[in-house]
């Protein structure tokens, strides 16, 4: 148990690491992370105040994305999925869902992990 803990921080520690040398307007900077007893391993990532576009999608107090806005924020995440491929070496993100797209305040849609 130990050792698969130990195994598991450390693909943490590699993960966040290459995650923090990533820099493209539609990829979420993050910016460090942290270890706790009661949480675990954490990132700390830049806010996106509205959250992820499934929330906004689901909450009926939210304002509703006109067409242009939601192609705009699929050219964002195409944007974004681009950079990661072309990276060196790549990144495959591996879970492209609503979820795991964050919105900041503008809009501007980011992949988060």
């Amino acid at each position: 148990k130990e050792q698969f803990f130990q195994s598991s921080v450390a693909q943490f520690n590699k993960d966040v690491h290459a995650l923090t040398k990533l820099s493209h307007p539609h990829v979420i900077a993050v910016i460090g992370a942290f270890q706790t007893i009661e949480e675990g391993c954490c990132m700390v990532m830049e806010r996106m105040e509205y959250g992820s576009v499934d929330a906004v999608l689901r909450n009926k107090a939210m304002p509703h994305l006109d067409e242009h806005t939601r192609v705009r924020i699929v050219h964002q995440i195409v944007s974004g999925l681009l950079y990661l491929d072309q990276a060196s070496p790549p990144v495959v993100h591996g879970n492209i869902q609503a979820k795991h797209v964050l919105l900041d305040s503008n809009f501007v849609a980011k992949l988060a992990a």
